[in-house]
């Protein structure tokens, strides 16, 4: 059984890393549009993968995508979040 410190800062680095990725996706998405405007190129295929995913699972998806580096950086962020043993 994992003692309770360890569940604590699982969930923590999981609402963090959520949180992290809801944030960022839509001024990345917004930086991504514009680069691609200036090319006369459309968001839509890259966000549903070539046509293979509807808009909403597309951005889902992405999202998904950039849980990976949030939660590396959320796990090296709260590594050294440590209380010391009273």
């Amino acid at each position: 059984m994992l003692p309770l410190g360890i569940v604590r800062r699982c969930g923590a680095i999981a609402a963090m890393t959520a949180l992290i990725s809801a944030l960022l996706l839509v001024p990345v998405g917004a930086v991504l549009a514009a680069l691609l405007f200036l090319f006369d190129a459309s968001l839509l295929p890259l966000v549903t993968f070539g046509g293979a995913l509807n808009a909403f699972q597309g951005a889902a998806a992405w999202w998904m995508i950039g849980c990976l580096p949030a939660l590396a950086y959320c796990a090296y962020a709260l590594a050294g979040d440590e209380q010391p043993a009273s």
